[in-house]
């Protein structure tokens, strides 16, 4: 019995110690299969931790590329508002090269950027992103098109061209600036003195003192005081502060240096800024230097008219002011230019005169064959193949030519019309055309009424030329034709008479001066002047500047010479009459 007791006991103690060796096997299994969970779980969690870093990274890219996008909106509307205000001519060109290329380098980097991120593990781009860059990046090729297609397309710009372009009239009620009111006395860039100048007439608005005054600019009489000086006194234009007014002062400064070797123009001597002296506007105004001239020619009618109760001037000095602008323009012309304004008022007498029964400046007007000068050439024109693009209309209505009316290709001939209408006016001491600015319909019907055929405009002569089938396909204004079939026939250049009214032709001739009678030779030669070479509706049969220099109606006979003393001789009509 001893045995067996014996024999259990030692049978469930071995028994235990099988259970208990096995317990702790299993124990070390569960604590390795512990520590290898544990292992596995900060192995996960560095894991976590890594792919967070990478979200948060990737949030930053996406944060950065919307910001990217948002700048691509804003250089677009720079790169739109250069196109409308940049100056142009070569400058503009080289910017406009610039600008394209900066925005390719852009779209070329966003593009890289987008790429890279493409590549980075876990990054997946949502289709709104996808859409958004989709509509950006054709926005972006769309205006590296448009400005490629400036610097190919554009011409020269002005400053009067980017003013209309930028809507200037309506702007400056809101723009922050004004003209520039210097002190008697003060010096201008350590070099030029404000002097007070005698005898100006107020009646236009010129403050006292100064020596004119027009919308961009006032002008004052200054003092060069330096040591080198070739004119002791000098004009000095002050522009407007205004934004627009600064923004393009630099294309009249250009063109300004571009024409000082241009025969009878008014020369730049000098130029540079002036401090603001208003709190509003921009920092500086610009200020432009010129010989001091004579009075315009506009201004002179006036005095004319206040004193004789005419505007009309003699027919000498008329043939000397015409003669000085056709010398004028037969150098600007070579320089593929055009004036784009010429008008009494841009037209200077080369000194002022004094309206008495004898004149002591008279003998030098007699002796000198330049009289005037032609000023204001911050609306001239770099052409581009012979023509400027219609971006806007310059030339003051008295003197637009009939393609400046119909929106037609304009190039050296408008400023050949503008000279004849000019001489007319001078003549006769009235306008020729677009008098009482009754719109454009009543502007060419005038031209109906005096031009020789003016009834028929001649479409047979302009079938060969280039810019005309551009013109008649709508690519040179948006108008295209339209404009042109409002007036006339499109097939036979019949011109629509209003309310199908007959044409009534009017002869000039009844406001040549009376020493030039019908029939006469005087008469004739400029009959043939006005109406053979210069006021004719195709451009192309409009003289230059260098055949009409040769016309023989400039030429003055001793006749015409004495009566310009006999003019200035006559007693002042009285006030009543």
């Amino acid at each position: 019995m001893l045995v067996i007791v014996i024999t259990l006991y030692m049978r469930l103690y071995f028994q235990n110690v099988e259970i208990a060796r096995q317990l702790e096997v299993v124990e070390n299994k569960t604590t390795q299969t512990i520590e290898g969970l544990q292992t596995e779980l900060e192995t996960s969690k560095a894991a976590v931790s890594e792919k967070t870093d990478l979200l948060d990274i990737l949030k930053k890219q996406k944060s950065d590329f919307v910001a990217q996008l948002e700048k691509a909106k804003k250089k677009q509307k720079d790169y739109k508002a250069k196109i409308e205000t940049l100056k142009h001519g070569q400058k503009t060109k080289d910017l406009l090269t610039q600008a394209a290329e900066k925005v390719k380098k852009y779209l070329h980097k966003v593009q890289e950027d987008r790429a890279e991120m493409a590549l980075e593990e876990g990054y997946v781009e949502d289709s709104e992103d996808a859409h958004a860059w989709a509509t950006e990046k054709e926005s972006i090729n769309t205006w590296i098109h448009k400005l490629e297609w400036c610097e190919s397309n554009i011409p020269a710009m002005t400053r009067a061209q980017s003013v209309e372009k930028s809507n200037y009239r309506a702007k400056e009620k809101t723009e922050q600036g004004g003209h520039f009111d210097p002190d008697m006395g003060e010096k201008l860039n350590e070099r030029y003195q404000v002097k007070f100048a005698d005898g100006v007439s107020t009646d236009r608005g010129v403050p006292s003192g100064a020596l004119g005054k027009g919308h961009f600019s006032v002008v004052w009489l200054g003092e060069d005081k330096s040591e080198t000086a070739e004119f002791k006194d000098v004009a000095i234009k002050i522009l407007r502060n205004t934004k627009s007014v600064v923004d393009t002062a630099h294309a009249e400064i250009d063109i300004l240096e571009d024409t000082k070797t241009c025969k009878n123009s008014v020369t730049l001597i000098d130029h540079f800024q002036i401090p603001k002296k208003r709190e509003d506007g921009e920092d500086f105004h610009e200020a432009l230097v010129f010989p001091v001239l004579g009075s315009d020619v506009c201004v002179f009618q006036d005095r004319l008219e206040d004193r004789f109760k005419t505007r009309a001037m003699p027919v000498a000095w008329v043939k000397k002011i015409a003669r000085n602008i056709l010398e004028f323009y037969a150098d600007l012309h070579k320089l593929d230019m055009i004036h784009t304004d010429l008008k009494p008022e841009n037209v200077f007498m080369f000194k002022n005169v004094t309206l008495n029964e004898c004149p002591p400046e008279l003998n030098d007007y007699q002796n000198e064959q330049i009289i005037s000068r032609v000023g204001d050439l911050g609306n001239a024109e770099r052409l581009r193949d012979g023509y400027r693009k219609h971006h806007s209309v310059i030339t003051t209505r008295y003197y637009r030519a009939p393609e400046t009316l119909l929106r037609m290709p304009e190039g050296t001939p408008s400023d050949i019309w503008a000279l004849g209408c000019m001489v007319f006016e001078l003549l006769s001491g009235n306008i020729l055309f677009g008098e009482k600015n009754e719109g454009n319909t009543h502007h060419l019907h005038q031209f109906v009424e005096v031009l020789r055929n003016g009834d028929h405009f001649p479409v047979e002569d302009f079938s060969g030329d280039s810019a005309w089938t551009k013109f008649q396909n709508g690519e040179w204004t948006d108008d295209g034709m339209s404009v042109f079939q409002n007036h006339f026939n499109k097939i036979t250049g019949k011109w629509k008479a209003p309310e199908n009214k007959p044409v009534k032709k009017w002869d000039i001739r009844s406001e040549y001066p009376k020493e030039m009678p019908t029939g006469s030779e005087q008469c004739t030669l400029l009959d043939e002047f006005l109406l053979d070479c210069i006021l004719l509706w195709d451009p192309a049969k409009r003289w230059t500047a260098e055949q009409l220099l040769e016309h023989k109606w400039l030429e003055i006979t001793p006749e015409e010479e004495a009566r310009v003393a006999e003019f200035f001789a006559k007693a002042p009509t009285p006030k009543n009459k």
